[in-house]
């Protein structure tokens, strides 16, 4: 099941767990995560050891990762328009992409780096 995520990123202690309320956890605790407290954080294979499907990557200042977040929300769906924009970026990228826990947006993991600010409508 995570076999497709980087092997760059199971290697860093940068893991976080959570149930379907999407609050971060400790992996080996399963006590709440902070995402500015690494102590918070496990391995790779102690999130997919922790018995809950949810795994998530905290980011870092220093990492050279970027997060496009694409969303499709039942509550702000996407126009015509804006799933177009969607298939666009996502075509765009030679990277690893994931469906969101909601299974209607994406997460695309890239290197690089995004200006504060920029946040576009979904």
């Amino acid at each position: 099941m995570y076999n497709n995520i980087p092997l760059e990123l199971r290697a860093l202690n940068q893991w976080v767990v959570s149930r379907d309320d999407k609050v971060p956890l400790n992996p080996r605790t399963s006590q709440k995560a902070a995402v500015d407290d690494p102590s918070t954080w496990g391995s790779f294979e102690e999130a997919t050891r922790s018995g809950l499907m949810n795994i998530g990557f905290v980011l870092t200042a220093n990492d050279p990762y970027a997060i496009i977040d694409l969303d499709n929300k039942p509550t702000k769906p996407c126009t015509p328009e804006q799933l177009e924009r969607h298939q666009r970026i996502l075509s765009g990228f030679d990277s690893y992409t994931e469906r969101s826990m909601s299974g209607t947006g994406y997460h695309i993991i890239v290197k690089g780096s995004i200006p504060k600010g920029v946040n576009k409508d979904n």
